[in-house]
């Protein structure tokens, strides 16, 4: 079944282009859900125009997102996880979705996970160089992890031991007078 689509669907196409999918697909998930229509030859003239314009943004998009991409290769972006293990190994991984997250946050250009290409996860402090690609750019960059220092020491160390004072102590077993008294 040839459809017109809507909106963006992964794996599919872009908004306003022609895609061939499963009829099941197409019929009970893709038009149901307002994101295609039966590609006739009607929906292509109506749809032809916008999918122009919206090549042409698009295409304005990934040479705005080219550039900025240019000018943060070889840069580092550094993220701090909460802790890690004696031998610098993470608790928890940093994930594509992290470095992206870190990339935005950093160099004010809008990456997604997607945009990283990266197996495994970074399991490690250290450096690592991660490999960007923004549609047809390409650009490594080195993701620094470090651990934070949690200030968390042993709680025997640097304890101050408690005072006692001994004057109160002696005040209730005797009373004013220097005599002991049963308080029981």
């Amino acid at each position: 079944m040839n459809v017109i689509l809507l909106e963006d669907v992964p794996d599919v196409g872009k908004k306003y282009q022609e895609a061939e999918v499963a009829d099941g697909y197409g019929t009970n998930y893709l038009i149901p859900n307002g994101l295609a229509q039966v590609a006739t030859d009607e929906t292509r003239a109506r749809f032809q125009k916008k999918q122009a314009e919206a090549a042409a943004t698009r295409k304005k998009e990934r040479e705005s997102l080219a550039a900025k991409l240019e000018t943060i290769t070889d840069e580092a972006v550094t993220i701090t996880v909460a802790r890690s293990g004696d031998q610098g190994q993470l608790f928890a991984g940093v994930y594509p979705k992290d470095i992206a997250q870190a990339i935005n946050e950093q160099f004010d250009i809008d990456i997604s996970a997607a945009d990283i290409e990266r197996d495994q996860p970074i399991s490690k402090v250290g450096a690592e160089t991660v490999l960007v690609t923004i549609l047809d750019t390409e650009a490594e960059l080195n993701v620094i992890v470090s651990a934070e220092e949690t200030g968390v020491s042993d709680p025997d160390e640097d304890k101050p031991e408690e005072e006692t004072d001994d004057n109160e102590a002696s005040s209730e077993e005797s009373d004013d007078d220097g005599e002991d008294v049963d308080r029981g």
